[in-house]
């Protein structure tokens, strides 16, 4: 499921377990993976989406710093 969230558009992934809790991570290459219960509907989950936008704006910002990061040379902690 795509979704867009400010400037980035991201890629939802759901995964349904025998969870008690939803859990939200952001990966690599704009990635967002949803940890929920079986019961849990696309509804719901968007919601969640939309109460937690601040959260997942914050992550999508630091993985794009990381990988700036690592596309540079570091050598004594200088570039």
């Amino acid at each position: 499921m795509n979704y867009k969230i400010g400037e980035y558009n991201c890629n939802v992934v759901i995964e349904k377990k025998n969870n008690k809790n939803t859990y939200i991570r952001v990966k690599e290459n704009n990635t967002i993976l949803i940890t929920t219960n079986y019961l849990t509907t696309k509804r719901q989950i968007i919601n969640i989406i939309n109460d937690n936008k601040d959260f997942i704006l914050r992550n999508l910002k630091l993985q794009e710093k990381k990988q700036l990061k690592e596309q540079k040379f570091f050598y004594l902690g200088k570039y």
